[in-house]
């Protein structure tokens, strides 16, 4: 399994059988897996995450493309209610979970339904 370094995020990236492999040179903050779990239960149109270990998130290998090459109506619904759906999910929380690199590039449409990937983009934010 060879992996890929990403100047722009930082980031190795790697596919392993049906699962997207990306080693963070970060720790993710505490209880970050977890309320990443609570979050993909409330949107599952967040990328699905198996598991965190070593600094590596292991997800869904999504087959598709992505939104800033291919966007049109129906998807840019898609995204804007799953954007919806995070800001209710924070609604009443004190720290909040928001994605912090939101464009299309990071959203990928699979079989007509649209995903928000990179999951490691995701930080807590303070009231």
């Amino acid at each position: 399994m060879s992996e890929t370094f990403y100047n722009t995020s930082n980031t190795y990236h790697s596919i392993k059988n049906d699962m997207y492999l990306k080693r963070l040179t970060w720790n993710l903050s505490e209880n970050w897996f977890e309320t990443y779990q609570k979050l993909h239960e409330f949107e599952p149109r967040i990328v699905e995450i198996y598991g965190v270990q070593d600094k590596t998130i292991y997800m869904r290998l999504l087959k598709g493309v992505t939104l800033d090459f291919y966007a049109n109506q129906q998807y840019y619904s898609q995204v804007l209610d799953i954007l919806n759906s995070i800001y209710k999910f924070n609604e009443n929380r004190i720290s909040k979970f928001y994605h912090n690199d939101t464009k299309l590039g990071n959203f990928m449409v699979e079989n007509g339904i649209v995903y928000l990937i990179d999951p490691d983009s995701f930080r807590f934010y303070y009231e």
